[in-house]
């Protein structure tokens, strides 16, 4: 009937790969955790976590409508996000290790 089936496959592999996304996410909370109490008191870090979790969200979701509109591949679309974020999370282990 060629309809445009984008927009369920994209949702199809963001939900598939949401657990990766919740392991991506207690690895970035990594950082914040083991910090020293001397850099800054733990509503800064809270804070900072409650910021990436909300950061996370709002890019996952704007790149995905992002590539449906451009035509980019549902699947590179959902992965995106989360290759961003790694290689934020292996900055922030990196500089507190």
């Amino acid at each position: 009937n060629n309809q445009d089936v984008a927009r369920y496959v994209l949702v199809f592999w963001q939900k598939v790969l949401m657990p990766l996304a919740t392991a991506l996410m207690i690895f970035l909370a990594a950082p914040l955790v083991f910090q020293p109490t001397r850099s800054g008191g733990l509503a800064q870090r809270v804070f900072l976590g409650v910021v990436l979790g909300l950061l996370f969200v709002v890019v996952n979701r704007s790149l995905g409508y992002l590539a449906l509109i451009y035509g980019v591949p549902p699947l590179a679309a959902a992965l995106v996000p989360l290759v961003l974020f790694f290689v934020l999370a292996v900055v922030l282990v990196r500089r507190t290790a």
